[in-house]
């Protein structure tokens, strides 16, 4: 749902693939797409139309381990009409990257 003053997006992902094995330089591991789903939510800064401010809530299944979860957050800028420039901080649990 994109609006003036609020936009709403919901992305759902699903692995349409199993688990592979790789090799990088002579190290051996395997890899998966994983199942999961992000939520964001935007809204614009007063007085900067071309600015918007979003948070996402993520979460995947996990393949071997935690199920990764988190949130993002951050300013998205609107440079021109094909060109838009997000910058997002990551907060894993007590964590920010």
């Amino acid at each position: 749902m994109k609006k003036d003053l609020l936009d709403i997006t919901f992305n759902y992902y699903e692995a349409l693939s199993s688990k592979k094995t790789m090799v990088i330089d002579n190290v051996s591991g395997t890899e998966k797409a994983l199942d999961g789903f992000d939520i964001e939510a935007g809204h614009p800064i007063p007085f900067l139309p071309w600015t918007k401010f979003f948070i996402i809530f993520y979460k995947y299944q996990g393949f071997q381990g935690e199920d990764p979860k988190g949130f993002r957050y951050g300013p998205e800028l609107a440079l021109h009409d094909n060109m838009i420039l997000k910058q997002a901080t990551m907060m894993i649990g007590n964590l920010m990257e």
